[in-house]
């Protein structure tokens, strides 16, 4: 039985090999074109994985905040802008 093809796209590279060579050339201090000529990448492929690497990082939901302490007993309001016109609005005191 054949093994399956776990690369994305015609490039032979695989999603976690793009995330990783980007990281290198953002580290390397190289331009885009010497970065891609000195790894053999085409430079065409090197900027669609990188548009495509950051539309999706900007768009994803971000983890946890962590705020500041407050004393406790202290009043307080926090306000949470959430997207698409919802708003978490929790006061306390």
């Amino acid at each position: 039985m054949a093994k399956q093809n776990r690369r994305a796209g015609p490039s032979g590279r695989a999603r976690g090999e793009w995330e990783e060579l980007i990281g290198q050339f953002e580290r390397s201090g190289l331009s885009r074109q010497r970065f891609c000529a000195e790894a053999s990448l085409s430079v065409s492929s090197f900027d669609y994985w990188r548009r495509k690497l950051r539309r999706e990082q900007s768009s994803a939901v971000p983890g946890f905040i962590e705020l500041p302490s407050m004393a406790t007993g202290s009043g307080w309001d926090i306000e949470l802008e959430l997207g698409g016109g919802v708003v978490l609005r929790m006061r306390r005191g």
